[in-house]
């Protein structure tokens, strides 16, 4: 299964600091590919360490990754044979942080990369970690359907 995963690009993941949503994402990406030997792709900040993330996981769990220098893509051998992979896809913007002014910009170019990826060769299901991407790009885009949206408010509201 082709699986895509949508971070915010205020802050990497997994968060070198506290982002709960965020190492609960990381942890979801790494089983993905490790135990379902899922094909993961990332839409991130370049400062994120999920591949190197994702081969510590597969590691302690004992299985085989091997890791595509630059770090962009890791390939897992699951337990019963299955390859899974994990591929981080950036703009090339490290994360400014919470509330930086050129969030909405950055995150707006990461939809973008998606968009464009997805038009070349269609994910199974889009997982979106930012709930204003959902309303802004992935509904207009005909891909309501295959998507999964993790709202930390109560709200939809738009971007």
């Amino acid at each position: 299964m082709r699986v895509a995963h949508i971070n915010s690009m205020s802050t990497p993941c997994p968060s070198p600091v506290y982002g709960g949503t965020e190492r609960c994402m990381a942890q979801m990406i790494a089983f993905q590919a490790a135990i379902c030997g899922h094909r993961v792709t990332l839409y991130a900040p370049a400062d994120s360490e999920i591949v190197d993330y994702t081969a510590e996981i597969a590691q302690q769990l004992g299985l085989a990754a091997e890791v595509d220098r630059p770090g962009h893509t890791v390939g897992i051998q699951t337990a019963d044979g299955k390859r899974g992979s994990v591929t981080l896809r950036t703009t090339g913007h490290r994360a400014p942080g919470y509330l930086h002014p050129s969030c909405a910009e950055l995150n707006q170019e990461i939809v973008a990369l998606l968009l464009a990826d997805e038009s070349r060769q269609a994910y199974d299901i889009i997982h979106n970690h930012h709930r204003r991407f959902t309303i802004s790009a992935l509904i207009p885009a005909g891909l309501a359907a295959k998507t999964l949206t993790h709202a930390h408010s109560a709200a939809l509201e738009g971007d």
